[in-house]
């Protein structure tokens, strides 16, 4: 046996930390952002000569096995059992470890229980398990390293044959292996003719067993008990086997059931668990994050598996890890608060569009390719979501319900508040409903989140509902029960006149309340927002198509003032193919003076259509007619806030790739961002010049 020097010497202290934190190198140590806290320039440094990490941020300091037990939160002893592992290599170990006897004696348990399971598998009666497995696609090989086996039929061959190896009743039943009796008070063994699969835990203890039926039995799936070391929502199977594959990889796939977990690795995609059943739970969640940043959610494309999508949402955004990135300065990077701190969460969810009615071990098996793809194009939850309401068959009122249950949720978890209104933008053209009515709900649920996880999101959506506001409420209000519903409004001329209905998820159907509804106290009132507000305030949480939007409103409702400002809007021509289409069509038509016009005008576009139009219209509907002198106004603020919204994502993007640039391109890079500061400096600076205080004043 080594000691920890010699396996100091063969694991250099960079390359384990590498797998955890990109280093580069400076001079003769290695720097990087340090894992333990949130930093915008790297304090964090590793020195290969002395062994040793320091981030002179945090204060965190020590060597590789330290390294190791703060980022895994392991203990020592599992920190140096683990790194010999990586090294090939075994190490003595003198530092004395608490010992749980109850927990060493389920572990083993256990263990001598999977030795008779596999014996078992491997003798002539377990035959039948055998050509299951064989059915299956599983090799003898993948049955060896993973110690698969089979419980016999019978009421008491475990029993008897541990108890003959010294092991007493009490101690099966503290491992959960036999059942008692509740009026006889007889023994049995717990799995009987069932294909039998180990859990390990990450250390890699055996903690408690799976059992598959194999005569129709009932439950299909069997899980030993609640024991000292075996907790359902607490462990995920073939988390040991898949660690280090994951953290190489930076992407760990979650799959439903033991056979597609085994099945992928058979086929040497290693990064792959089971949630042994539908839903994560947020001890699984936990592990995940620790292992790395990307997951993505394989789970069968049925009912069960999309709702176990659903229910993985709001509690990940509650479980990862939050972050506290500071934003830049409101001239460079927001139009709001500079200073200002965004929180985020340090990890993406994925979900892998699975063929309809093919499990995931199918797709392996026929197509190892085909299943490599579907995993590296998992489309993140968001555009998972907007698929199923976009791209079904279903009626309009039928995707307008979906999206209330599933989608609407989901966006309103984004914390970015550019990433949410970019989603705020598609959902609202997605639906041709007003995208005020979108903001609304949305910020309504930001205000009042879900409940966790044990309440899926249709049972609380499904009930809530928006209505019409009465008289004395004024047009344009919203009112809103307990619970979150998508409003739709009837079409309304460029005067803002129109009237108001309400789209009820859970019936379908229509209605105004009125100053005598019993529940009206309990309601919530919204509004559209209105011209004026603060410049920029409209546009708070919705981001660049937000604004474009805005501006294709106000030129339907006033086409006069399209020629006005044709040459000015030409560059800022939206990159959403819809909506570029509805930006050409009305630049092509500044003859036109009314809304109709520009309706009358469309051709056979199947992009833009009346409906389209009419729903971008409905944007501004709410507003007061504006006078020559505030709509000219208003424009030009409108203008100014999207140019400048294009120059703070260049200014982003160029902030992205000055970080990861190598020396040799970072001057050029450093000059366009410069440029790029400047030419916002300005802007803003000429958007609050006195003459423009003059103007408003007017």
């Amino acid at each position: 046996m080594a000691d920890l020097e010699a396996l100091k010497l063969a694991l250099p202290i960079e390359t384990v930390i590498g797998e955890y934190v990109q280093l580069r190198k400076a001079g003769a140590t290695f720097k990087g952002l340090c894992p333990f806290h949130t930093e915008k320039s790297p304090s964090f440094t590793v020195s290969p000569q002395r062994g040793s990490f320091r981030c002179f941020g945090c204060g965190k300091s020590g060597d590789v096995v330290t390294f190791l037990m703060e980022i895994e939160k392991l203990d020592f002893k599992e920190a140096v059992r683990r790194l010999g592992r990586k090294a090939g290599i075994e190490v003595e170990v003198d530092r004395p470890q608490p010992v749980d006897p109850e927990s060493d004696e389920v572990a083993t348990v256990n263990e001598a229980a999977g030795l008779f399971f596999q014996g078992a598998l491997a003798s002539p009666a377990g035959a039948a398990a055998r050509a299951y497995l064989q059915r299956r696609g599983i090799t003898q090989a993948t049955i060896d390293r993973f110690g698969l086996g089979w419980a016999p039929a019978g009421w008491d061959r475990l029993l008897r044959y541990l108890g003959q190896r010294g092991h007493s009743a009490e101690s099966l039943g503290r491992a959960g292996l036999v059942t008692r009796n509740t009026e006889s008070g007889g023994v049995y063994d717990r799995f009987r003719d069932r294909l039998i699969f180990p859990i390990r835990d990450a250390k890699g203890r055996l903690i408690g067993f799976g059992g598959r039926e194999l005569d129709g039995a009932q439950p299909k799936y069997l899980n030993s008990p609640e024991t000292k070391l075996f907790h359902k929502g607490n462990v995920l199977y073939l988390l040991d086997a898949a660690l280090d594959t994951a953290r190489k990889a930076g992407t760990i796939v979650v799959v439903e059931g033991y056979m597609d977990a085994l099945t992928a690795h058979q086929a040497g995609f290693g990064n792959v668990v089971a949630s042994l059943g539908t839903a994560l739970t947020e001890r699984q969640l936990s592990l995940l994050y620790r292992t790395a940043r990307k997951v993505v959610m394989a789970l069968d494309a049925d009912a069960a598996g999309q709702k176990a999508v659903q229910q993985t949402i709001h509690l990940a955004y509650q479980v990862f890890e939050r972050q506290q990135t500071p934003q830049l300065s409101g001239r460079v990077a927001s139009e709001r608060t500079p200073g200002r701190y965004q929180a985020h969460v340090d990890m993406t969810l994925h979900v892998a569009a699975l063929p309809s009615g093919v499990d995931p071990d199918e797709v392996i098996l026929a197509e190892p390719q085909r299943w490599r793809a579907l995993v590296e194009k998992a489309l993140p939850i968001v555009e998972f979501f907007f698929d199923l309401v976009a791209n079904g068959s279903a009626s309009a009122a039928e995707r307008r319900q979906r999206a209330n249950q599933e989608l609407l949720p989901v966006i309103a978890e984004i914390a970015d508040p550019l990433e949410r209104g970019h989603y705020v933008d598609r959902l609202a053209t997605v639906l041709e409903v007003p995208e005020s009515v979108i903001v609304s709900a949305v910020e309504q649920l930001r205000r009042h989140p879900l409940a966790p996880t044990s309440t899926p999101y249709g049972a609380r959506l499904g009930n809530g509902r928006w209505k019409a506001g009465d008289a004395a409420r004024g047009e344009g209000a919203w009112v809103r029960r307990q619970g979150t519903g998508i409003a739709r409004e009837s079409a309304a001329g460029p005067n803002g006149g129109g009237s108001s209905e309400a789209y009820s998820p859970d019936d379908g159907q229509e209605g105004a309340a009125s100053s005598a509804d019993p529940v009206a106290d309990d309601m919530e009132i919204t509004s559209p927002p209105a011209p004026g507000r603060r410049r920029g305030e409209i546009f708070e949480a919705t981001g660049e198509r937000s604004r474009q939007r805005y501006l294709l409103s106000m030129l339907l409702r006033y086409p006069r003032m399209i020629g006005r400002y044709a040459e000015a809007l030409e560059p800022l021509r939206p990159d959403d193919e819809r909506m570029g289409a509805a930006w050409d069509h009305l630049l092509a038509h500044p003859e036109a003076r009314t809304p109709e016009d520009l309706t009358a005008a469309l051709n056979s576009n199947e992009l833009v259509t009346p409906a389209y139009l009419e729903a971008l219209l409905r944007d501004t509907s709410a507003y007061q007619t504006l006078e020559e002198a505030r709509l000219r106004v208003a424009l030009d603020d409108a203008i100014a806030l999207l140019r400048a919204e294009r120059l703070r994502l260049a200014i982003s993007r160029c902030q992205r790739e000055l970080r990861d640039a190598e020396d040799g391109q970072r001057q050029a890079i450093l000059e366009r961002l410069v440029a790029l500061t400047r030419e916002k400096v300005a802007m803003d600076y000429n958007r609050t010049r006195p003459a423009e205080a003059g103007a408003r004043a007017e």
